[in-house]
């Protein structure tokens, strides 16, 4: 064999093992690219797959809330950012309380009993009041009397006037016949439907009810003390203080 061509085979073979090396590089630097890029769309469609398990549990949740209407909903507030109170019982409708005594027969309660609902804090002296001045004129007082008899002559006067066979009682069916209605309203002490006489002194003898006692004409007269025909707020309130006229 020639000598030169001896001396090149191991270079030959040293050129074949450094072009193998340079393949195996090349072949791992691709195979990293490669793996890298089909890494990432595995990752992609992790995170999709990811996201779609989060958006059916959300849409889960939304289900479940629109099944049960409001099972999330705010409670409402008031404008103080308080829970609004609840309407109070008794307003309005079936539940609706019944009505004070009106004092002319046509309450809900018995005001025969218990009398009428008091006009003011002056009793008759502010319903006679017409003009609200919290002075009462003697026209003013004139034309209170004039709608209802009892009030000039006194109740136990006008009950004798009321009680036609003089037994002392004004039973029901005689009730039905006195105008008007409720001029005996608060005189029936024992609730039994009909009024005696003795009922009535006992209830124009109470403090402060000497109007019902003399009648309206001649109680205005003792209360307006300066002979004006006026019963003034000072006159009005001496009569209060001497226990002459109740406080409504």
């Amino acid at each position: 064999m020639n000598t030169q061509a001896t001396r090149s085979l191991p270079n030959s073979r040293r050129l074949r093992g450094l072009l193998a090396i340079s393949l195996a590089a090349v072949s791992v630097a691709c195979g990293s690219t490669d793996s890298t890029e089909v890494s990432a769309p595995t990752t992609t469609v992790e995170a999709a797959a990811t996201t779609d398990e989060t958006n059916a549990d959300d849409a889960t949740t939304a289900s479940a809330t629109d099944a049960s209407g409001t099972a999330d909903a705010p409670a409402p507030t008031g404008s103080d950012g308080d829970a609004p109170a609840a309407s109070p019982p008794g307003v309005g409708g079936a539940d609706a309380p019944p009505g004070p005594p009106t004092g002319d027969g046509t309450g809900d309660s018995n005001s025969l009993t218990d009398g009428p609902q008091s006009p003011g804090e002056h009793g008759p002296l502010s319903a006679a009041d017409t003009n609200r001045d919290e002075t009462v004129t003697r026209d003013e007082i004139e034309a209170f009397m004039d709608a209802g008899p009892e009030r000039r002559i006194g109740l136990v006067a006008f009950f004798d006037e009321n009680d036609p066979n003089g037994d002392d009682v004004i039973d029901e069916d005689e009730l039905a016949d006195v105008t008007p209605e409720f001029a005996f309203d608060g005189t029936d002490a024992n609730a039994d439907g009909q009024v005696s006489r003795a009922e009535v002194e006992d209830y124009v003898n109470e403090p402060g009810r000497l109007y019902r006692a003399i009648g309206l004409g001649e109680f205005f007269d003792l209360v307006d003390t300066n002979d004006d025909d006026e019963i003034s707020p000072a006159e009005t309130e001496a009569a209060h203080e001497s226990g002459q006229l109740e406080r409504g």
